[in-house]
């Protein structure tokens, strides 16, 4: 495969990812906020921390796509993180 095929196919799953993580958000907005830190028997004990998982590992494919050092080490650290995850 070529470079430029490559840039194309990268750029139409961030597009993806970016609409899929938007409607995941917009659909979570209509749930009591309650709703975002309930235990929960799954993975992850709360959809915050599902949430919060999945921003941690896009910021590391992140840096590993644009070749550079992972800025963040939150890593299961939710608090306060309800408004950042919600709007990335």
């Amino acid at each position: 495969m070529r470079n430029d095929e490559l840039t194309k196919i990268n750029d139409q799953l961030a597009a993806y990812n970016s609409w899929a993580n938007k409607t995941l958000a917009q659909w979570l907005e209509t749930k009591p906020s309650e709703a975002l830190v309930a235990e929960v028997p799954s993975s992850f004990s709360s959809i915050l921390k599902t949430l919060s998982h999945i921003l941690v590992i896009q910021e590391f494919w992140h840096s590993v796509v644009a070749e550079t050092e992972l800025c963040t080490n939150r890593y299961g650290n939710q608090d306060g993180l309800t408004k950042e995850i919600m709007n990335n």
